[in-house]
């Protein structure tokens, strides 16, 4: 027996095993509670499509926004007042997302300049990893000539 088509199998028995306790737990549970199965109820089935048709309807229609403010709340404008409103309102937009998004890119805001005393902390905090650096460095080019003095002092003759 091939191993991919026995492991296949037992995925797909899973699989069905798995959809099936689903909808044997799901449908147990909702006779426990005494909630009705909708799957089966014809009219349960037409209210549901009617309030998903009204959803997707609303969320189609034209928004209130466009209609009170850009258009206007007044009805009786005449088509060039509507669109010079709707101009002055994408201006105003246009001029909103200059000043937050566009400035703020290109020109970022300087970070202030460190106050003076945090400023004399790092420089001294500086000096002293920069003397740490110089003594660990003396103290290995010291111990390098200890080393080779105590090679020379113990085998004499040697070179």
């Amino acid at each position: 027996m091939d191993t991919n088509s026995a492991v296949g199998e037992l995925i797909e028995t899973g699989k069905t095993t798995a959809t099936n306790t689903a909808g044997t737990v799901a449908s147990d549970v909702k006779g426990q509670l005494g909630i009705a199965d909708k799957s089966s109820d014809p009219q349960a089935k037409i209210l549901e499509k009617s309030q998903t048709d009204e959803a997707v309807r609303r969320f189609y229609e034209p928004s209130e926004y466009i209609q009170g403010v850009i258009l206007g709340q007044n009805p009786q404008l005449t088509d060039e007042e509507k669109l010079e409103k709707a101009r002055q309102e994408l201006n105003l937009l246009k001029q909103q997302h200059k000043e937050t998004y566009f400035d703020p890119l290109i020109h970022p805001p300087k970070p202030p300049e460190p106050a003076k005393a945090e400023q004399m902390e790092q420089e001294k905090e500086q000096k002293m990893a920069d003397l740490q650096q110089a003594k660990a460095k003396e103290s290995a080019e010291a111990a390098v000539l200890r080393q080779q003095k105590t090679a020379v002092e113990t085998r004499p003759g040697a070179g």
